[in-house]
């Protein structure tokens, strides 16, 4: 089965493909508001974050490690190829997605908060490489 490099609110959540609990609890607790919303009609809005990165980023993120070591002139480690992908949003995009979630319109919706399209590992770190003059990845 191919992996799907792009997803919409639409896209099945699919249980057999769940490979970490922490999965699955994000995917338990989408049922649940949507059981609560049916049983006792109890509004929701569900928001799916992508990774944050930006100013006071925590330090384990992927983006803080990569721009710490290349300001620190010490190489970029990728684990594996680097095509893995993520989508990044940049915090305060992020903090205007939740600030619309609080309207009306939002109600009793599912709402993917990522970047505009999925980034590899190895962009990533090619992109902070540049940008921040390092040369070693």
């Amino acid at each position: 089965m191919a992996i799907e490099t792009s997803v919409s609110e639409d896209t099945p959540l699919l249980p057999d493909r769940v490979n970490h609990v922490y999965t699955a609890s994000k995917i338990a607790a989408e049922l649940y508001c949507h059981s609560y919303h049916r049983l006792y009609n109890q509004p929701f809005t569900i928001l799916r974050y992508g990774i944050p990165y930006g100013p006071r980023a925590r330090d384990a993120t992927v983006i803080a490690i990569f721009v710490r070591k290349a300001l620190n002139g010490e190489p970029i480690i990728i684990f594996g190829d680097g095509s893995q992908y993520r989508s990044f949003i940049y915090i305060e995009d992020l903090a205007m997605g939740n600030v619309a979630a609080l309207k009306d319109v939002a109600k009793n919706q599912t709402y993917n908060l990522g970047g505009m399209r999925p980034i590899t590992i190895r962009e990533a770190a090619e992109t902070v490489k540049k940008l921040v003059g390092n040369s070693t990845v």
